[in-house]
């Protein structure tokens, strides 16, 4: 069997999407599959490349294959050109915020007229939120149901390890949606001189964290990660949007309470574990909510916590995909 797995993510990236395609990839190919990849434009992608119909280089459907998954919230051009070349089956992987929590009004009407006329034509759609599968949902799509990102690094080691010495981590990629600047900028208020932040991800070494208060780490491995994170209490993220935030989840299964800006997927965690605090948008408002909040100090497990991230764990994510596709009229089994 043959699987086609169109993306605008490439393997030099990083982040949830990317996490999730590889685990996709190992499901698929210990399932009989073989698995061929099409990445638009090498993940270098322009706002033409997102909404256009017209072929994209290189790509072709000569070979028969069994099923092509989208697998990407950017690849407007790859959906219009899929559909306008249907001869198989395609599974959509929706990640989120791209449908409903984009900051920018002119994506979010192209991506709603995109998904009116384009979503019907997909056999089967997995949305990462309850969010994103309410607005597919809006649009009338029977063949979308709720399929949670899969998260690799979930804590199960002793509970005696997990020490909570009040430090703040963030664990992503320094891009402009993450917002790192602020959040160094929130870290560098005096009343905040008291609190430790580690900040962790490809390209965090460009920051400058300006006060001794703020430790920058760039790049490490899964090893030191797991150090840092058995000894903090506190996952920090000003993010402006997520679709899911695997590096929450796997915070939260170390018992770190997360303290997140106000998006719809950080709202979703927070409400639904029941644990955290959302910020203000205004830094000095943030800066007021984050004292208030950890004046008592954390050190004692929450296992709520631990116990939320364990619905999100990989084997988990398998047996539910496994299940949807195979329950899925006229499919193969996998």
């Amino acid at each position: 069997m043959l699987a086609l797995i169109l993306t605008s993510i490439s393997s030099e990236q990083s982040g949830g999407i990317l996490t999730q395609q590889n685990i996709l990839i190992e499901i698929l190919k210990n399932n009989g599959f073989k698995v061929e990849i099409y990445v638009l434009n090498d993940g270098k992608n322009s706002f033409i490349d997102f909404y256009l119909p017209t072929k994209p280089k290189g790509l072709n459907f000569a070979k028969d294959y069994d099923i092509v998954i989208l697998n990407d919230p950017h690849i407007g051009r790859l959906t219009w050109y899929t559909i306008l070349n249907k001869k198989f089956k395609i599974i959509l992987f929706s990640h989120g915020w791209i449908f409903h929590d984009s900051r920018s009004f002119s994506r979010k009407l192209i991506f709603r007229i995109l998904s009116k006329v384009s979503l019907s034509s997909i056999d089967r759609i997995f949305c990462v939120s309850p969010q994103d599968l309410i607005a597919i949902d809006g649009n009338d799509m029977p063949n979308a149901s709720l399929l949670w990102n899969p998260v690799k690094r979930i804590y199960d080691g002793p509970l005696e390890s997990l020490t909570f010495n009040g430090e703040f981590v963030y664990i992503g990629p320094n891009n402009k949606n993450k917002n790192l600047k602020k959040l160094i900028l929130l870290f560098n208020q005096d009343t905040m001189q008291t609190f430790r932040l580690n900040i962790i991800g490809r390209g965090t070494k460009e920051l400058n964290p300006i006060t001794k208060n703020i430790r920058i780490f760039g790049e490490i491995s899964d090893l030191e990660i797991d150090e840092i994170l058995k000894k903090s209490s506190y996952y920090i993220s000003l993010s402006k949007y997520e679709g899911f935030g695997i590096s929450i989840v796997e915070a939260m299964s170390y018992g770190l309470t997360p303290i997140l800006s106000d998006n719809i997927a950080h709202k979703y965690h927070i409400t639904t574990s029941k644990c955290g605090l959302l910020l203000s948008n205004d830094i000095k408002e943030a800066n007021s909510q984050i004292i208030d909040f950890c004046s008592i100090e954390k050190t004692k497990l929450n296992k709520s916590l631990m116990d939320y991230s364990k619905c999100f764990t990989t084997d988990v994510f398998t047996k539910k995909l496994k299940s949807e596709l195979n329950n899925r009229n006229g499919s193969r089994e996998i």
